[in-house]
């Protein structure tokens, strides 16, 4: 492909949509007709009048999405040539800025995001500890990039717990979902603690509110968030007072592999590496 090529897509789009605008145009009069109207029949018969034959209908149409096709056709194929042209231009930005990035099959991981790439699509996605936090986006220059990053960075400090919140927390989710635990109460799933984690975020939330107030925050709190405060609680180490204090294992290959106990963890560093984890456990080997 010839890299001179200029190729302007907003302007082409906007000659693309105005064709088939131009033949709605046709239909705008049955707008006008409105049920019960006095004027309604002759509204009526207007608008079927104002359209021209179907021939002349039929053949615009054709023409417009033999057009709308081409278009298509080129601005995917040109945002597919571009793409790794505006991803190393973005890499470039990044690695002047002094920022920590990490390249991996299908991706780099920036920061605390990991930022998947699909080139024969022109998108990316964002995401945290594998759990997505922007869907599949198209880009077609270096500021989308930029932007995807930023708005998943947003999100992600959008949800962050401050510290003693996310101690107490914690060590409640861990003590509700140990306590469903018959056979091994030192011992709980993630994906429980996860869910507990939920319930005690909007208990403690309420804790603050009258007794007959609306449950308006913590509905939704995904599985990024939750990994994200987890990362930052573990990075708190011996802030986190003993009696407090959690810790994570891994579990067996069929665990991990096939039932799909675990989670990720390890996202804040893009040096370090993924982990698997499958239960929470207390430090000292009981809860009070």
């Amino acid at each position: 492909m010839d890299e001179n090529i200029y190729f302007d897509e907003k302007t082409l789009m906007i000659e693309v949509l105005k064709g088939f605008k131009g033949i709605g145009k046709f239909f705008k009069a049955f707008d006008n007709v409105k049920i019960g109207d006095a004027e309604a029949l002759d509204k009526l018969e207007h608008a079927i009048k104002a359209i021209p034959a179907n021939e002349t209908i039929i053949k615009a149409l054709e023409e417009n999405i033999a057009s709308a096709k081409i278009f298509l056709n080129e601005a995917k194929n040109i945002r597919i040539h571009t793409f790794k042209q505006h991803e190393a231009e973005y890499i470039k930005q990044l690695q002047s800025d002094g920022k920590q990035i990490r390249e991996y099959a299908g991706g780099w991981r920036i920061g605390k995001i990991k930022m998947e790439v699909k080139p024969e699509l022109a998108r990316i996605r964002v995401l945290y500890n594998n759990e997505v936090i922007l869907n599949w986006k198209p880009i077609s220059s270096k500021d989308d990039f930029i932007a995807m990053e930023e708005k998943g960075l947003s999100l992600l400090e959008s949800q962050r717990l401050n510290e003693n919140d996310v101690i107490d927390v914690f060590y409640e989710a861990y003590k509700q979902a140990s306590a469903r635990r018959a056979y091994n109460v030192k011992t709980v799933l993630i994906l429980d603690f996860y869910r507990e984690t939920r319930i005690a975020l909007i208990r403690k939330n309420l804790d603050t509110k009258p007794i007959h107030a609306k449950i308006d925050k913590y509905l939704d709190f995904p599985k990024w968030a939750f990994l994200y405060n987890l990362d930052i609680y573990r990075a708190l180490g011996s802030n986190v007072p003993e009696d407090k204090r959690l810790g994570l294992q891994t579990g067996s290959m069929q665990e991990v592999t096939h039932e799909k106990k675990g989670l990720v963890v390890n996202g804040l560093n893009p040096n370090d590496e993924y982990k698997v984890m499958c239960y929470v456990i207390s430090a000292k080997g009981s809860c009070k």
